[in-house]
């Protein structure tokens, strides 16, 4: 399979991001008007309007633009999910999660590590604490494995501070 001018111009964009917004949008821009169903190029819009400009509601339209193009885009379920965690939309970041953990191509701990942030995020810290261990406990990834342990820490001590009231 040959690599198309969108994929130069979504390699381009992705070179640029996030150092460079000016040049990462222009180059965005073109490989979208070559093909505006491209996975890669739709995920990296939806990061684009979930951390640069805050824009929740377009990011996720994005993020389901590149999943509706290719359902096996781990990225773009990455994306929705830092997006619903953000927006603190916890009944579809599960149904997300619950998917991502049928593919084989995923660091589904990763997945599990979001989940558990929105929990933490809207004070269910047992409910965190909970998925968190299991995850630790299951993880086979030394990066995922050092930020759900950092993760784990964090709501540890929040439930401490909780209990000394």
């Amino acid at each position: 399979m040959a690599i198309t001018l969108a994929d130069t111009y979504y390699i381009k964009a992705l070179d640029n991001y996030p150092y460079n917004l000016e040049e990462m949008l222009e180059n965005i821009n073109y490989a979208l008007s070559y093909d505006d169903q491209h996975a890669e190029a739709n995920t990296l819009m939806a990061k684009f309007y979930t951390y640069e400009v805050p824009k929740f509601e377009l990011a996720k339209e994005y993020a389901h633009k590149a999943i509706g193009s290719d359902p096996l885009c781990v990225p773009a379920f990455g994306a929705l999910a830092e997006i619903l965690m953000h927006s603190g939309d916890i009944i579809e970041l599960k149904n997300v999660v619950k998917y991502v953990c049928t593919l084989k191509e995923a660091n589904i701990y990763y997945f599990k590590g979001i989940l558990a942030q929105a929990y933490e995020q809207n004070g269910k810290l047992k409910k965190a604490q909970k998925i968190l261990k299991d995850a630790i406990q299951n993880c086979v990834y030394n990066h995922t494995l050092e930020v759900l342990e950092n993760q784990l820490k964090r709501v540890d001590k929040k439930l401490k501070r909780g209990k000394k009231k």
